[in-house]
């Protein structure tokens, strides 16, 4: 079985690609067009896994999510990586994103103990819109895409079905972890709730000696 793990996209965000790929398909020549069904963020590729053996990998994924917050994806504009007269045209994603950067180095650190060492190359990521494109003209210019919100990591298999490249979701796994910004405010509350304790422990010290003013007035009377 071919495997990788990537996050996967709610449908308006792949209507979204869908349409700025026809509009890139127009600047090419040819080119091997990724189908919307199969737009996704590939965080690692691992290659061929046997059924059997695909225990850690799952594991690896799991300890992920549970590690990790639900993220906010930004959508940045079109690009290419050449391959000699060709390209691989893709959609860019906000790279300098701290959440994804801390998912993706979480997932590499969780996959070792299945026998994969982290990659060596930086992690670019990346929706893939064609392969062996040959461009004729430059991209129309866009403004930065959506922002959406991704709540799971899966475990996918790349197969043929019907000689049609099919992405199937093996195992999906909700991110289980707390935003920063949550716990910074939880940190805050908990503060505030021991001001406020103070305060109340502060006010029963004046009623406190409020009484005793009153005993000494009762004592002098």
């Amino acid at each position: 079985m071919r495997i990788f793990i990537a996050l996967l996209f709610p449908e308006n965000i792949k209507d979204y690609l869908a349409e700025k790929a026809e509009a890139i398909r127009n600047c090419c020549q040819k080119g091997r067009f990724v189908s919307p069904a199969n737009y996704h963020l590939t965080l690692r590729f691992l290659g061929e896994i046997p059924e059997n053996d695909l225990g850690p990998t799952f594991a690896a994924a799991e300890e992920t999510a549970r590690q990790s917050a639900p993220l906010t994806i930004d959508l940045t504009g079109p690009g290419q990586f050449k391959r000699g007269n060709e390209s691989i045209i893709w959609w860019g994603i906000n790279r300098s994103n701290p959440a994804l950067g801390k998912l993706h180095s979480l997932l590499q650190i969780n996959l070792q103990p299945a026998g994969y060492a982290p990659e060596p190359q930086a992690f670019k990521p990346h929706i893939t819109l064609a392969r062996q494109a040959s461009i004729c003209q430059n991209f129309p210019v866009y403004n930065p895409g959506p922002a959406f919100t991704v709540n799971q990591i899966h475990v996918m298999e790349s197969c043929r079905i019907d000689n049609k490249l099919t992405y199937i979701p093996l195992a999906g796994y909700q991110f289980r972890g707390q935003k920063t910004e949550d716990r910074g405010q939880k940190t805050e509350d908990r503060g505030q709730k021991t001001e406020d304790r103070g305060q109340t422990t502060g006010d029963r010290g004046d009623r406190g000696r409020k009484m005793e003013d009153r005993g000494r007035e009762t004592e002098d009377r």
